[in-house]
This record gives structure tokens, C-alpha cells and sequence, in this order.
């Protein structure tokens, strides 16, 4: 323990010892039996009393005020403002027919779907980044035809996990599902949407 910490505990109880080194000198000054009995105490003896406990208080404020512990009982807080910029590289990708990568897919045609069934469609994702790539699919629900259709349908696609490699071709397979409780669709149009990052995200199922 430092010597600081002593003198602060010291300081903390300063009044309780202040007042038995009062009630000593008053012992010392006046005698016992004049202060069991509440005798009068001469005036000399009554002002070095008060003289000496004037000075007692001052030491324990001077003590007290340079002593460490008393100054980190109110810390000074200093706030300061902060500020910084994400930067991700941009995922640039193509969508082909063909895994040479000749023909790009401008429209995918499903064909005929019974209730209960899915149409499968192979395309091939090609990264044309330096940097590696995550890809998944989904669609635009305003964009169906009839507008309530999608409720029917659940696309999949199974790029995998692994990142698409900086201008290298993955073969990507799309399923399209149609939901067994289908009514009142004969045919249906709707934009399928791929997204491309350069970080991992969680793949959402459409219902």
C-alpha cells in the first residue's frame, strides 16, 4: 500500500480522530475530574484548544487535496467525434449460356410446370473482378405476372458457399418450384434477380 492510500483512509476518518484529539486535550488541559464534573475551562486553555483544532482541519484539507485518491474521485471526460469510410470492391459478373462463355442469358424460359413440380435451368456465372465474388438469386415481386403468382412459386439456385474466384466460370444450376395449391395461374412473367458481392451473406428463401 503507498503511502498516498494510508494518508487517504487516515483522511477519511479525520473528523472521528479531530474529535478524540479533542476530547485528549481536553483531558490534558482542564483535568479529568473538571471534565466529568462540566467545570468551566480557563480561556487561555479554551482558545489553545480551538487553535489546535483550527490547525487540525487545515492540515487534513492540505492532505486531503494533494492526495491522488481525492483527485480521481471526479474524472475529467473528454469526447471526441469519429468517422471513417467502408470500401468493398465491386462484384462485376456476367451471366452465359455456355460454359465457353460466347452467349450471354438475356431470357430464361421455363417452359411448362406442373403443380408440384420444378423446372431446372443451367446457366454459368462468370467473375470478371479481381476480386473473389458471392452470388445469389432472387426476384422482384412487382415485377410478376399476374401480380399474386409469386405466392405460388420458390426459386433456388446452388452457387454453393465458395467464392467465385477473380475471372473464373462456375456452372450454376436454377430451380423453380410450383407449389402443389396453385389456382387461377395459367402463365406467369418475372424478372430474376442476381446479386453479386465480395463478401458472404446469408441466402433468403422466397416463399
Amino acid at each position: 500500500m503507498k503511502i498516498w492510500d494510508i494518508i487517504g483512509v487516515i483522511i477519511l476518518i479525520g473528523p472521528l480522530l479531530i474529535t478524540v484529539l479533542s476530547i485528549l486535550l481536553t483531558f490534558l488541559y482542564t483535568g479529568y475530574e473538571d471534565f466529568v464534573k462540566n467545570q468551566p475551562v480557563e480561556i487561555s486553555k479554551r482558545r489553545k484548544l480551538i487553535m489546535f483544532s483550527v490547525a487540525a482541519i487545515i492540515i487534513a484539507g492540505v492532505l486531503y487535496s494533494r492526495n491522488p485518491i481525492s483527485k480521481s474521485v471526479q474524472p475529467t471526460t473528454v469526447y471526441t467525434g469519429s468517422s471513417g469510410v467502408i470500401v468493398r470492391p465491386e462484384a462485376r459478373f456476367k451471366i452465359y449460356k455456355d460454359p465457353n462463355c460466347l452467349v450471354e442469358v438475356k431470357h430464361i424460359n421455363w417452359g411448362k410446370i406442373k403443380p408440384g413440380q420444378s423446372s431446372n435451368k443451367t446457366i454459368y456465372i462468370k467473375n470478371e473482378t479481381n476480386s473473389s465474388i458471392y452470388c445469389m438469386v432472387t426476384w422482384n415481386n412487382t415485377s410478376w405476372k399476374p401480380l399474386e403468382a409469386y405466392t405460388y412459386f420458390n426459386i433456388t439456385c446452388d452457387f454453393g458457399d465458395d467464392p467465385l474466384k477473380p475471372n473464373n466460370t462456375r456452372r450454376v444450376n436454377l430451380q423453380l418450384y410450383l407449389s402443389p395449391y396453385t389456382y387461377d395461374v395459367d402463365e406467369f412473367e418475372f424478372n430474376i434477380v442476381f446479386t453479386g458481392m465480395t463478401q458472404p451473406f446469408q441466402k433468403k428463401k422466397m416463399n
